[in-house]
């Protein structure tokens, strides 16, 4: 249970355990950073000190794992899972913020 809530899907069937920061980076559908390549975790805005560091969980995970999502955001979208799932409104709202492999899976 602890590597499967802490493992970052980067290829199909592969995750890696996430020892470092990520550990720490709680999900928000109105995330504050994003991912570039496949690991590193970027501000996608200005970040208030103090704010907490987010990210969209389905930025990287393309398996049956899924989560209810209790962000509390004004968009958010109850279960968290699949990228597939993500609406295409959402998906280009963090263009250049998802994984590279699920961006070359889907060829968005």
């Amino acid at each position: 249970k602890e590597i499967t809530d802490h493992a970052i899907q980067f290829r199909e069937y592969k995750w890696i355990d996430t020892k470092g920061v990520a550990r720490h980076v709680n999900h928000s559908c109105e995330p504050t950073c994003g991912i570039k390549g496949r690991f590193q975790i970027i501000a996608m805005r200005d970040i208030k000190k103090g704010e907490e560091l987010t990210f969209d969980y389905e930025m990287t995970e393309d398996s049956d794992w899924k989560m209810k999502c209790e962000c509390g955001s004004q968009s958010c979208r109850k279960i968290i899972g699949l990228h597939k799932n993500m609406p295409k409104l959402i998906r280009k709202k963090y263009k250049g913020y998802i994984s590279d492999w699920l961006v070359k899976k889907y060829s968005e």
